[in-house]
Formats: structure tokens, C-alpha cells, sequence
């Protein structure tokens, strides 16, 4: 990869005083010892265009198809493709990650909840941490999720549950921006099976049990929409694949490749 550099200043980007002082640009995590260790994030300067982009549609009631045939014609690097028939997301992202060439493979859903800075930011975060995957999550510390409180017991729930079945090397399995390398789809999309919302768990799970570990999670910013589908069934979804998956999780994992 390529590298930047970036000036930081005192008192803006970061503070030297031992006790707790906000600076604009970077945020408190929490005290160790007497001191302070903050949160930064930085943006790349170099804006790199995606090489290639996918759509997926999977038999989209809506206007779905003829906007894409639309954008089809007006952009080279763009390839949409149609399912004859639902089959549901996992399918969808199974359709699109083994017709992918690039080295760098990405996804996020199309329902508008999530903005398309979080899956360039998925992208950046496979170099900066020189990651074998990167997850959005809307665990992580930095993560804003405007939602209802119930909505967040669940989803809270769902992920003890996950991690009491599962050992996935990240806290949030479904949120639906994520961005990986060639080597780690090509390993574990074959060992999948899943066609609808529990293709997310299945694949880190069995990347996890494969050897792929190093995989971090990117904060996200996420408006709840009320009629997200993914959003309102993201915490049954996640306990009905521990108990749907957990029996057969082992045979697909197979033996660890790294």
C-alpha cells in the first residue's frame, strides 16, 4: 500500500496533559494510570475511484432495476446484475463477491440506512490496520446509532448471544458494511450456505474458525429507518442462527487454513 503523511497539532489533533482535556479533533476514550488515551481518525487525502462497483437486485419491487439500468449506461466500471427469482440477501452478496475481480472485495446494503462514506472508509481500514477484513459496527465506541432503546436491548442481546455460540473475532456480525481481501472470500465464501440475513454471522464465523482473525470493526453513523428490514429483524436473526447454524458450523469451517 501507499502511505501519507499527516501533521498533527497540540491541542487540536491531540492534548500532552496528563489529566482530561478535549481537543476538537480526536475524542476521550478512557483513563489508564493517570493518563488520558483518545480516539483519532484521519482521512486519506488521495481519493482513489472503486475500480469496479456491482449491484445486486434481488427482485426489488420498487423502481430498483430501472435505476440501475439507468446508471448502467452512463458508467463504465459499473456491472448490475438481476436474480430471476428472491432469493434473499445472502444470495445477493454471494452473487456479487464471486463475479468481483478486484483485490479488495466490499459490500453495503442498498436500504439507505448506512452512507457510502462507511464503505470507503471499510476500504481505507483494510490498509491503515493492514486488516484481513474490516466491519462496520455499530458496537464500537465511536459508533452513533440514533434508535429506539428497545431496538438497542435486542441488538445487545443478540450479540452476547452470538459470542456465547460463536468465535468471531468482532462484536457486531450484521451490520451491513464490510470490505475484505480476495484471499480470505476465496477461502471461506466456498464453505458458506446461507442465502438470507444469516449470511453475515456464517462468514465471520467460519473466517474466524478458517484462521482469518484479524479482522476490526469501523464505527458507523446509522439513522434507523422504520422500515428497515435488516435494522428491526438484525437481533432475531442473530439468535436464530446460533440455534439454527451452531450444529453444522463446524463441518462448513473446516480445518483452519492459516
Amino acid at each position: 500500500g501507499q502511505t501519507e503523511d499527516h501533521p498533527l497539532q497540540n491541542g487540536v489533533h491531540f492534548s500532552d496533559y496528563i489529566r482530561r482535556i478535549d481537543v476538537p479533533q480526536s475524542q476521550f476514550a478512557f483513563d489508564l494510570k493517570g493518563q488520558q488515551l483518545r480516539y483519532l481518525a484521519i482521512e486519506p487525502k488521495r481519493q482513489e475511484p472503486l475500480k469496479e462497483l456491482i449491484l445486486v437486485n434481488d427482485c426489488s419491487r420498487d423502481r430498483s432495476a430501472e435505476i440501475m439500468g439507468e446508471l448502467e449506461k452512463r458508467y463504465d466500471n459499473l456491472r448490475c446484475l438481476h436474480h430471476q427469482v428472491t432469493q434473499g440477501k445472502g444470495a445477493a452478496l454471494r452473487t456479487g463477491m464471486t463475479l468481483a475481480r478486484g483485490r479488495l472485495i466490499a459490500f453495503i446494503d442498498g436500504d439507505g440506512d448506512l452512507r457510502p462514506e462507511h464503505l470507503l472508509r471499510c476500504l481505507a481500514d483494510l490498509a491503515t490496520y493492514d486488516a484481513d477484513g474490516v466491519v462496520g459496527s455499530k458496537a464500537h465506541p465511536r459508533a452513533r446509532v440514533r434508535t429506539r432503546a428497545r431496538r438497542r436491548v435486542v441488538s445487545a442481546g443478540a450479540r452476547a448471544m452470538v459470542q456465547l455460540l460463536f468465535d468471531v473475532p468482532v462484536r457486531d456480525t450484521p451490520t451491513g458494511v464490510k470490505a475484505f481481501r480476495r484471499e480470505l472470500v476465496a477461502d471461506v465464501l466456498p464453505r458458506t450456505v446461507e442465502t438470507g440475513f444469516l449470511f453475515d454471522l456464517e462468514f465471520l464465523a467460519v473466517a474466524g474458525a478458517r484462521g482469518w482473525r484479524h479482522v476490526v470493526e469501523s464505527p458507523v453513523e446509522l439513522d434507523v429507518h422504520r422500515n428497515s428490514s435488516v435494522d428491526r429483524r438484525s437481533g432475531v436473526v442473530a439468535v436464530a442462527a446460533g440455534l439454527r447454524c451452531r450444529a453444522r458450523f463446524h463441518t462448513a469451517a473446516g480445518r483452519p487454513s492459516r
